[in-house]
């Protein structure tokens, strides 16, 4: 049993995992402690209102994701470590070539309607006017994203794992204080603002400093200038496929606080917001797992079928143990640390904590099913079943509020629950039966 212990912990994904997992830990105490101080500095009217904006921005990133990312993640890492020069270079300028025109077109011309379009969806033009702060932040973040995803590539998670810790302490951090010196929602989005600005300085040197040397990096000029249509044209289909699976899955996501928004109160956004940033606290730890999947599947593939079954079985498993594990320790607190970090005014998020825990431990068995499906170019079960899933989320959700006549807060967990078991399901079901996971292999 040591030895196996031994063995696995000295494999390089583990290695790997577990730096990350460190930066993780303290990111995702960050995030906490920032979540906790601008509810307490905001109140539960204008929480809700933040949450608001950023729903609002994650709606418009499913516009702006052509799945350019995804197709770095899946073919750059097979390309770096065969050192197959043309193929890596084209799929990096494809990524940032489509990056940054996706970024612009649909940003730029959401600019002028945010307000409108946010009056429409929340009954509320101010949020638009917020949200235009963090429109312009996108945009700026465009060189520290691909920064980001070339050091993902290359496996450096050192360094990986230290600038993200860094960035997500300087978001909250900035936007705290803003907030604690009186800007209000203002102080938040120009405190992401100001960050965007530091991480695209950063990010230009950064490139130059640590790829100078890599025959394999393209330059900064053969980046802006290196695209053609051939290369657009070779990765684009691809690409669309690997984003409207994403983005379906990331509808998925934000569908609850859409819902909300829209039918409920300010209140009901805030106490499902706090819900649930609390109870998938764990899943944050997941979140470099996932990482990773997402370039060691595609290198495990390069080794044959086996190794990609068990490296998948692996993960899915222990990743998915591991966080129902934690769900459970922190729903035996809840009540006491909600009312001790957030205040009694958010004491009605509680109930929702319970319920959320049933969707944030099936989604700890979820963890490597996007990078699967990618990696053996199965996109098709995927899009078809999250389409289903969305669709089937709708119709319960109406049912309960229109007929039912439950609460928008009660209408929106209870379909979420069944769906979350809706997905898992037959997402498992699927790839199973038509993929050949199930075979035997040495685990």
């Amino acid at each position: 049993m040591l030895v196996r212990l031994k063995n696995l912990f000295s494999k390089k994904f583990i290695k790997d995992a577990m730096v990350l997992q460190v930066g993780s830990v303290f990111s995702s105490s960050i995030f906490f402690l920032g979540s906790v101080a601008l509810a307490r500095f905001l109140g539960v009217e204008l929480y809700g209102q933040y949450a608001l904006i950023f729903t609002f921005i994650s709606l418009v990133n499913l516009f702006t994701n052509w799945g350019e990312q995804g197709v770095a993640l899946t073919i750059a890492p097979e390309a770096y470590a065969k050192g197959d020069i043309n193929k890596f270079q084209e799929v990096i300028k494809y990524f940032f070539f489509i990056t940054t025109i996706s970024t612009l077109i649909v940003n730029v011309g959401v600019f002028f309607f945010a307000p409108r379009l946010t009056e429409i969806l929340y009954h509320n033009p101010q949020i638009g006017n917020f949200a235009r702060v963090v429109l312009l932040m996108s945009i700026l973040q465009i060189i520290y994203l691909f920064f980001t995803v070339i050091l993902q590539i290359v496996r450096n998670v050192k360094y990986l794992s230290v600038l993200d810790a860094i960035n997500k302490f300087l978001h909250v951090g900035i936007s705290v204080l803003l907030v604690f010196l009186g800007y209000g929602l203002w102080g938040v989005v120009y405190g992401k603002l100001i960050v965007a600005i530091i991480f695209l300085i950063f990010s230009v040197v950064a490139y130059k400093i640590l790829f100078k040397n890599n025959s394999l990096m393209p330059s900064i000029k053969e980046l802006l200038f290196g695209i053609n249509y051939k290369i657009i044209k070779k990765f684009f289909r691809f690409g669309i496929a690997i984003s409207l699976d994403k983005n379906i899955g990331s509808l998925f996501g934000i569908l609850p606080l859409m819902l909300l928004g829209y039918y409920g109160s300010i209140e009901q956004v805030s106490y499902y917001k706090v819900a649930y940033g609390y109870i998938s606290l764990p899943m944050i730890l997941l979140g470099p797992v996932s990482r990773l999947l997402s370039v060691q599947l595609p290198q495990s593939k390069a080794y044959g079928l086996n190794v990609l079954r068990r490296d998948f079985w692996r993960s899915t498993l222990f990743s998915g143990f591991i966080n129902m594990s934690l769900v459970l320790i922190f729903l035996i607190p809840a009540k006491f640390l909600v009312e001790t970090f957030y205040g009694a005014d958010f004491m009605g998020s509680v109930p929702a904590i319970y319920f959320l825990s049933i969707v944030v431990i099936l989604s700890g068995f979820n963890i490597g099913l996007g990078s699967i499906m990618k990696t053996i170019r199965k996109m098709k079960y995927s899009i078809v079943i999250n389409v289903s899933t969305i669709v089937v989320q709708l119709l319960t959700f109406w049912i309960m509020i229109q007929y039912l006549h439950f609460s928008a807060l009660i209408s929106v967990i209870a379909s979420l629950v069944f769906l979350t078991i809706f997905n898992m399901i037959f997402m498992f079901g699927l790839l199973i039966r038509n993929v050949g996971l199930s075979k035997k292999s040495d685990f």
